[in-house]
């Protein structure tokens, strides 16, 4: 999905059948099966994702895009993504606004769902979380990275915004790096500690969080 733009009145919709087995995509190597850079308005469900054991992202904004806002993930099925640690079943490594990412199910990721990036430069701004199942993770089952001052970029959000955690399964109940490379189920970050952003919230409730062997079940 790359330079593809939608509108709120007519998203761009990529979707397999609401009833029966979902279509299959296949992981390749040195390719993110669903990659973004600089697309908007763009609903993906009722589709699986198989990683195949392949160090590759399920669903991946680029790191070097510069932007992917208003999007729907809905009813994806990711599996096969547990290669490694740093193999994820969603990701955002550029600038993201307005993203939905609901009722989709998770098995056995190296990280399931990793919005930001670890320097703090790709700010993941009101988005909503919900009734997902991600289970048996190497590290987190999600994690929302700190954030840096926020850009300027047109259309990016720049009243205070609300990201919404609710209503998800966060479990390691099997799988889980021990040691050194334990991590929590759910890691919150920080927010701009000064201008636009700064005044954003996290609301973080009604989820069920089941084991973790060594840390914590939520960070933030």
């Amino acid at each position: 999905m790359h330079q593809l733009q939608g509108s709120k009145e007519k998203p761009i919709t990529i979707m397999g059948p609401s009833n029966g087995p979902l279509p299959v995509f296949l992981a390749r190597p040195g390719h993110s099966t669903i990659s973004i850079i600089n697309a908007s308005y763009i609903v993906i469900r009722n589709l699986e994702l198989d990683g195949q054991g392949v160090a590759v992202v399920g669903v991946k904004c680029e790191g070097h895009a510069d932007w992917a806002h208003h999007f729907t993930l809905e009813n994806l099925v990711i599996k096969g993504h547990g290669n490694n640690q740093q193999t994820v079943g969603i990701s955002t490594k550029c600038p993201a606004w307005n993203w939905i990412i609901r009722s989709n199910t998770i098995w056995g990721a190296g990280t399931g769902i990793y919005l930001g990036n670890s320097d703090g430069n790709a700010p993941f701004v009101g988005g909503l979380v919900e009734h997902n199942l991600i289970v048996d993770t190497l590290r987190y089952n999600l994690q929302i990275k700190h954030q840096n001052a926020r850009p300027e970029i047109v259309g990016m959000p720049s009243e205070p915004s609300v990201t919404i955690i609710r209503h998800n399964v966060f479990s390691k109940e099997k799988g889980a790096a021990t040691g050194p490379f334990a991590r929590p189920n759910v890691l919150v970050g920080h927010w701009p500690v000064k201008g636009n952003g700064s005044k954003d919230t996290y609301e973080i409730y009604g989820n069920f969080f089941y084991q973790n062997p060594t840390e914590a079940l939520f960070q933030g």
